[in-house]
């Protein structure tokens, strides 16, 4: 995990050339979506198509969104960052017990070089 590398530069993996990299106009009216789980237990029909809706939406244009009151204990999602981090560590031996299938997995899927141009991907 780079993140943990405590590293001075960027590796010239992940540094695209001018014409590889996006062109971002920064936009303060675009938000993530915030989705309430709370609207999904109990609340009235309305309030819950609102908030799959929102969900879709949030796939189709940003492919995120933030999920708020889902009474997952922090201490729950630290030690599931933990294991994910855990996982990163092991040897590859390890790690290729769980080798992804056609398109499922972790990590970067399609590296087709050495010399391919990587996208930024810590956890």
């Amino acid at each position: 995990e780079l993140a943990s590398q405590h590293l001075d530069s960027l590796p010239q993996r992940y540094i695209k050339s001018e014409k590889e990299r996006p062109n971002a106009c920064p936009n303060n009216n675009l938000d993530i979506a915030i989705i309430d789980v709370v609207m999904f237990w109990g609340a009235l029909d309305l309030y819950r198509q609102k908030e799959m809706d929102k969900i879709g939406v949030a796939c189709q244009q940003w492919g995120i969104f933030q999920v708020v009151n889902h009474l997952i204990p922090l201490s729950l999602m630290e030690r599931m960052k933990g294991i994910v981090s855990e996982f990163i560590q092991l040897p590859l031996e390890e790690k290729l017990k769980y080798e992804m299938q056609e398109l499922e997995g972790y990590g970067q899927t399609f590296v087709g070089s050495d010399n391919q141009k990587m996208d930024w991907a810590d956890t």
